[in-house]
């Protein structure tokens, strides 16, 4: 039987004057039988009235034959319907199409199956495709979907985007290529720069609208906002969508705050517990730095302690409450400790302490060693404008080198230059020999090769970096030569071994020492001294807690 072919009944109605009579039929393989439900079914689309339904059943029991079932009545002959079913959140509408009856009924127009979902309440999301396809196909008996409604879609809440990590671990950090742990770093902060973005907000969606099939609204759940978190040392854009931190430095996630600092402060000892400290602000350490460690600040570096064996390094000032014991220090601006004991120290403006005894020390500006002691002992004291002390020296005559109207930056550079002017002049004469021999095979051969066009270029391009070199190194030299640029003061004594040297001008502290003197190159290009013209009380004393 064709797919298309309605099944045909094993029974059917005979209307007569007398009556209206029930044929059972012997049912053939395909054919629909004659139960208690499908003759329901098949009476009520025939609107089939007062109905005897103990003879129905009778003969329903009793199979083939005629059976009178009701009153004479006219006959109703049926087309295709759409029998519909709604679900029960309404958002889908299943229909079956049930064939004509078999005495003339019509098929059904898709305006018609329309028309039928709407009066059983069908207002929203008729497949109309669907329909036709059914419709032309003649599907009956097989369920299909007529209509789909279409679902609210939730708003998505509020998003909030951290920029930086907001916890760490404490340990050691793992380079990424090499795989090797360096203790002496621990994951401790994270570095943030002026105007580096911190936080971002995504804003929440209101969500969709949607209609189920019996055209209800069904409105979503809106979306909740994101609260954007507070901070300190930050700014937002205009739209409140984004953090940005206001200093560089340090940024934290602490209590629901971004806290942006430029000063980082640690309370206890720096060793290895609190790794190595490389920081773009200020540090402050409210106890003592431990032998092997290392601290990097842009801006001040403050230690409440003392520090031994390590090394300090800022863009601005150190100052050590105690004393600085090894290592080195190197400080934009200012140093200073209570005393300095076998050190290497550069300030590039001031360095005060105390006591010095076996330092290396180097200054762009004046060295004050003033205090109880007030003692420089032993090593090398180079300041460019101005060194002061109560003493330099001491009784057993240890080696002391005082030097003033030296920059050690220009000195440190003049030495530098020197090195490379020596090594181009080197090179220089290597090309130059390299130049000759290309240039005579040129001359024999007529042409110019490009390896010796390269050549040749290379031997003018290190002739000008010679030049530059050469002037680079008169103007230090003549800036060095610069006579009477410098003083040392010394209060007290300056002891036997000192030896003072002022823009280049050497004086030997011998005998019994020299008492209460200031040193200036003199009228006669020498190195000598008068009465002291220094007041110690005006000196600035080394920074306490």
């Amino acid at each position: 039987m064709p797919a298309n072919t309605p099944m045909m009944n094993a029974y059917k109605l005979v209307y007569r004057n007398t009556g209206v009579f029930l044929e059972i039929l012997e049912p053939k393989p395909g054919m629909r039988t004659a139960t208690m439900e499908n003759l329901k079914e098949y009476f009520s689309r025939k609107q089939l009235n007062a109905v005897k339904s103990m003879v129905v059943e009778e003969a329903v029991q009793r199979g083939a034959g005629t059976y009178r079932i009701a009153e004479p009545q006219p006959e109703f002959v049926f087309n295709e319907e759409l029998r519909i079913g709604i679900s029960n959140d309404s958002m889908t509408a299943r229909a079956v199409l049930l064939p004509p009856d078999e005495n003339g009924g019509r098929s059904i127009t898709v305006s018609e199956a329309i028309k039928m979902l709407n009066d059983e309440g069908v207002k929203f999301g008729i497949i109309q495709e669907t329909l036709e396809k059914v419709l032309s196909e003649k599907s009956y008996g097989k369920a299909f979907i007529a209509a789909k409604g279409e679902p609210a879609v939730d708003g998505v809440n509020g998003k909030i985007t951290f920029h930086f990590s907001i916890s760490h671990t404490g340990k050691p950090i793992e380079d990424e290529e090499t795989g090797k742990v360096d203790f002496h770093y621990l994951d401790n902060f994270e570095k943030v720069r002026e105007g580096q973005l911190l936080v971002s907000r995504t804003f929440a969606t209101q969500g969709t609208v949607g209609t189920n099939v019996r055209g209800v609204q069904l409105n979503p759940a809106k979306g909740k906002e994101a609260k954007m978190p507070k901070g300190q040392k930050i700014r937002y854009n205009d739209d409140y969508t984004e953090m940005y931190a206001a200093v560089t430095g340090r940024v934290d996630y602490r209590n629901e705050l971004v806290i942006v600092s430029n000063v980082y402060e640690v309370k206890q000892d720096v060793d290895l517990s609190t790794g190595n400290i490389d920081f773009e602000g200020d540090v402050l350490i409210r106890k003592n730095v431990t032998s092997g460690m290392e601290i990097k600040a842009s801006g001040d570096i403050v230690v409440y302690g003392g520090v031994e064996n390590a090394r300090l390094i800022a863009g601005h000032s150190i100052t050590v409450t105690n004393g600085f014991q090894g290592g080195s220090a190197s400080a934009g601006s200012e140093f200073s400790a209570k005393f300095i004991e076998g050190c290497d120290v550069y300030a590039g403006e001031v360095i005060r302490s105390d006591s010095v005894m076996f330092s290396t020390l180097n200054c762009g500006g004046e060295i004050i060693i003033y205090g109880k002691r007030g003692s420089i002992i032993g090593g090398e004291i180079k300041a460019y404008h101005l060194i002061a002390a109560k003493t330099i020296g001491a009784v057993n005559h240890p080696k002391t080198k005082i030097f003033v109207g030296i920059d050690p930056k220009l000195k440190n550079r003049l030495v530098e230059i020197e090195d490379k002017l020596e090594k181009a002049n080197a090179q220089f004469g290597e090309i130059e020999k390299v130049c000759k021999y290309l240039l005579s095979k040129a001359f024999a051969n007529e042409t110019i090769s490009d390896q010796t066009r390269r050549a040749l270029a290379s031997k003018a391009e290190l002739s000008q970096q010679i030049s530059d070199y050469q002037r680079e190194r008169d103007e230090i030299v003549n800036l060095l030569s610069d006579d009477g640029n410098g003083v040392v003061h010394v209060t007290e004594m300056a002891y036997p071994g000192t030896i003072i040297t002022i823009s280049e001008k050497v004086y030997n502290v011998e005998g019994s020492g020299v008492k209460a003197a200031s040193f200036r190159v003199m009228s006669d290009a020498t190195v000598g001294f008068t009465v002291c013209d220094y007041t110690p009380t005006n000196a600035p004393k080394p920074a306490k807690k």
